[in-house]
């Protein structure tokens, strides 16, 4: 079996290959919340992440070398797939805001080298039982993210 010198395959050919292996990139709220305080039941991630890069394929193609890297930013498909999964338990943190910075910062990062490309988003909130009264629900991580998917979806004033 012959070996394919990698260096050899055109950009062109690259690109192709990253949007074929890039399914979905899951940004996933960190840490997920384990206060048992919050509730009775604990519900674990929608997805077990053992290692982050595992589940951001854009994010890994683009720390390959230097030539990836300007592919994969190239590529605003492979950035265009998104599962946020957030875990609205956190929101009852005193710190949200800045628990949350890392989190929103990739998302930005994802809407952002996405360019104008249709997005395939997926939003997964877990972590709360509602009890009828809305306002012991405290959506804000999701509606922080939603904000930035409608801030970079919104061209003009008022589109929504």
């Amino acid at each position: 079996m012959a070996k394919i010198n990698v260096d050899r395959v055109p950009n062109e050919v690259l690109a192709e290959i990253f949007d074929y292996a890039c399914d979905t990139n899951i940004l996933q709220e960190y840490p997920w919340s384990k206060d048992h305080r919050l509730r009775h039941i604990w519900l674990p991630p929608p997805t077990q992440i053992v290692h982050p890069l595992h589940h951001l394929p854009a994010m890994s193609m683009s720390s390959v070398s230097i030539r990836w890297r300007s592919i994969a930013l190239s590529s605003s498909a492979i950035w265009s797939r998104i599962s946020l999964e957030l875990s609205l338990e956190n929101s009852q943190r005193p710190d949200v805001h800045s628990a949350l910075s890392g989190f929103l910062r990739t998302v930005q990062l994802h809407l952002h080298l996405s360019a104008q490309r249709h997005l395939t988003l997926k939003l997964d909130t877990r972590g709360y039982t509602w009890s009828g009264d809305w306002g012991s629900v405290n959506a804000i991580p999701a509606l922080l993210a939603f904000d930035l998917v409608c801030d970079h979806c919104c061209v003009e004033p008022g589109c929504f």
